[in-house]
């Protein structure tokens, strides 16, 4: 039996919640679903769902699979897709929707090089969430993720050196609330930051000395001017903590980890070039590392 057969029919009873309705996805008959999940279960020598008359669970074993087998399929698809753009070349503009703060410190510094093979390349960035553009770059949590992961990162607490000179060093994420805190508009109202520390352990962060500031730019530097502390992601401080000009305070503490997802749209007027240029940012960061914090396979457990 088809091994890609068994793995979409899986992953589509774990996206549609049973077996009915991804038959219905799939265009496939109940029985043929039914069929290739079980000799998927007997290839592993795992039971991948509990099964009754009412309802399909997965197993313990069944959530983790699904994890590795979604990410699987979707890397074959988009092989799929970049042959097929091989044959339909584009001279269309690319156009990349990601928030501003992907743009300025992970995607521009390797700009460059890019351009400098695609010298007819032409780029243009629109804000998080424009519709019909070629390639989106974001940042996501959880298990479930739609697009091709290409780094994590995570926020890190910093301060310049004027601001611990003058307002003292904390020495726990309790001491936070003594200090001047910069930060974007909270979820919750009175809680700004929640760090995590190496065991896993969660602390909420509040203050009554805080300064909210629109966007990621404006919290660096008004961090970078000594006015407070800043949580902020690891790729947007890593230069400025290269040089000295900010400095990790509670380096036990970050946040919840958050993985850089591109995808690209296949009727996309550019599609090749956003393919293109989608591996090439996946190559360059597994090259570089720094400044990301991990990669995907950091996530798996």
């Amino acid at each position: 039996m088809d091994k890609f057969a068994e793995l979409r029919a899986f992953t589509h009873v774990m996206d549609h919640g049973g077996f009915t309705a991804a038959a219905e996805a799939l265009g496939m008959s109940k029985a043929a679903v039914s069929k290739n999940v079980a000799a998927l279960e007997r290839r592993l020598g795992l039971k991948l769902f509990e099964r009754t008359t009412r309802q399909v669970r997965p197993t313990t074993e069944g959530n983790h699979y699904y994890r590795w087998t979604r990410q699987l399929l979707a890397e074959a698809d988009w092989a799929d897709t970049c042959a097929r753009a091989l044959a339909e070349p584009q001279e269309a503009a690319l156009r990349i929707a990601a928030p501003a703060e992907l743009v300025e410190h992970m995607i521009l510094p390797r700009l460059g090089r890019f351009l400098a093979s695609h010298p007819d390349g032409s780029v243009v960035f629109e804000p998080a969430g424009t519709e019909g553009c070629d390639m989106s770059i974001s940042t996501e949590t959880g298990d479930v993720m739609d697009g091709r992961p290409l780094a994590v990162s995570t926020h890190v607490v910093v301060a310049s050196s004027l601001y611990l000179a003058t307002q003292g060093r904390p020495n726990s994420a309790s001491d936070l609330a003594s200090h001047r805190l910069l930060h974007l508009p909270s979820e919750q109202e009175s809680v700004i930051w929640t760090l995590t520390d190496r065991r896993g352990a969660d602390t909420p962060v509040t203050t009554e000395r805080r300064i909210e500031l629109s966007d990621t730019r404006t919290v660096l530097e008004a961090c970078l001017a000594g006015l407070g502390i800043a949580c902020l992601p690891d790729f947007v401080v890593a230069r400025d903590l290269g040089v000295g000009r900010l400095t990790r305070v509670l380096p036990d503490y970050d946040t919840e980890r958050r993985v850089v997802v591109s995808r690209t749209e296949v009727g996309g007027p550019a599609r090749e070039l956003a393919m293109q240029f989608e591996a090439y940012l996946d190559t360059v960061l597994r090259e570089q590392g720094a400044p990301i914090s991990g990669r995907i396979g950091d996530l798996v457990p």
